[in-house]
């Protein structure tokens, strides 16, 4: 009987195909901007309102300044 020994190589990293670092980051890229969006639009719609109701105000107080210069006249 004979004895037959083979020899192979083995490597310790084999090539996976898979993604790079370019597909990986681009990825992380899309996804903040996919909370970012949603995050914008509610502190956008928070600041309008919140100037809407300054500007409401301050026309409130014109009008009361307004209103009160035609009472003292009227009164003198």
């Amino acid at each position: 009987m004979r004895s037959h020994q083979t020899s192979q190589s083995v490597s310790s990293s084999a090539p996976v195909p898979g993604k790079n670092n370019a597909d990986i980051s681009a990825f992380h890229y899309v996804g903040y901007f996919i909370i970012a969006i949603p995050i914008i639009t509610l502190l956008s719609i928070i600041g309008y309102k919140k100037y809407k109701i300054a500007v409401h105000r301050h026309r409130i107080a014109k009008l009361e300044r307004l209103w009160h210069i035609h009472i003292d006249e009227k009164t003198r």
